[in-house]
């Protein structure tokens, strides 16, 4: 992910939806955050840190 973004290449990978994943998703569900990015779809910016 580090070369992607230092060559600022989007990429798009799948998270694991753990207990805090879901959290943080709800958290910020509704808060009008949410920008339609393309076709049905909406994104959200937010930072997690990840254990294991």
């Amino acid at each position: 992910m580090r070369e992607l973004e230092h060559l600022k290449q989007p990429y798009l990978f799948k998270l694991k939806k753990s207990q805090n994943v879901i959290k943080l998703i709800y958290k910020h569900h509704g808060k009008g955050e949410w920008q339609t990015v393309n076709a049905g779809w909406e994104a959200c910016s937010a930072t997690i840190r990840m254990a294991g």
